[in-house]
């Protein structure tokens, strides 16, 4: 399979709806180990406790249309502490497709003389699924 894939055409979807407006996102996840202290087995580590990451920046905007989710929606996501589907994927087909659920967990706007408002998010997720996109 060849290196394909374009970062512009990677996107953040919650629930149902993409992230308007995205500039950047970074997912990350990572496993904790803990060492085996075993007299027979020399530098044996268990796997344990898996965490994962997920943040990014976008341009602030209250859309009319129900099709993505806005800056409106992100804080009224905030306001209610539930949990939603997320997806990262660029929509093509065989192409890498994360999943799982996930809290927000953080949301920032801010705002620059003479520039666009812009926002931040980083979203706990509680579990992740890699696969391909259908």
């Amino acid at each position: 399979m060849a290196f394909d894939y374009k970062g512009s055409a990677m996107r953040v979807k919650i629930a149902t709806k993409t992230i308007l407006h995205e500039i950047d996102f970074s997912y990350g996840e990572s496993t904790e180990f803990q060492e085996l202290a075993s007299k027979d087995v020399e530098n044996a580590v268990i796997a344990g406790k898996s965490t994962y990451s997920l943040s990014g920046n976008g341009y602030a905007d209250n859309s009319a249309g129900d099709a993505q989710e806005d800056i409106a929606s992100l804080f009224a996501w905030r306001a209610a502490k539930d949990s939603k589907a997320i997806e990262i994927s660029d929509g093509v087909s065989g192409n890498i497709s994360i999943s799982g659920t996930a809290y927000l967990e953080n949301l920032e706007i801010a705002g620059t003389l003479n520039e666009v408002v812009t926002y931040s998010f980083t979203l706990k997720v509680t579990e992740a699924t890699v696969g391909t996109t259908a």
